[in-house]
């Protein structure tokens, strides 16, 4: 499904599907909610035309990282969903998403919290639960909104 002629589109949810690649997604300009939720990306790689993206949603894939550079090229992007994955450590770029209210990261394999919540102060939800989170240097002092933490087993 190539979206590049598409001009109006807003909403986008291929969740279910048997998806290998997000280059399908590339093209759609406008675009405000990607949902691509249970599929099988290994990666998520577009031409980095998203860059009006607000919501992000790869949950239950087979992720084992997510491209900084992708990410930064969302700077509108405020819910960011990829639990269930296998991600060992989150984006290191996240400070730099500033708009970021929403992340769910529960249910990986990360071992290291390496990034700085400092700078996300409309941060108001964070799901780190069911990772394997060694050590960390969380620091949410600048989240003045933040509502929810779960790092519920954690070990």
């Amino acid at each position: 499904m190539a979206c590049r002629r598409v001009t109006s589109l807003r909403q986008l949810l291929l969740d279910g599907n048997a998806f290998v690649d997000a280059s399908s997604c590339s093209g759609a300009r406008p675009l405000r909610l990607l949902s691509l939720e249970n599929n099988k990306l290994q990666q998520f790689v577009t031409d980095r035309s998203l860059y009006l993206l607000e919501s992000l949603n790869l949950k239950h894939n087979m992720l084992t990282e997510i491209d900084a550079v992708e990410l930064t090229s969302m700077p509108f992007l405020f819910a960011l969903d990829i639990a269930d994955n296998s991600l060992t450590a989150l984006p290191n770029v996240l400070d730099r998403l500033t708009l970021l209210t929403h992340i769910d990261a529960s249910h990986n394999r990360i071992s290291q919290l390496e990034c700085s919540f400092a700078p996300l102060t409309n941060l108001t939800y964070v799901d780190l639960s069911h990772n394997a989170i060694e050590s960390s240097n969380m620091d949410f002092s600048e989240a003045g909104d933040l509502t929810y933490i779960n790092v519920w087993k954690c070990r």
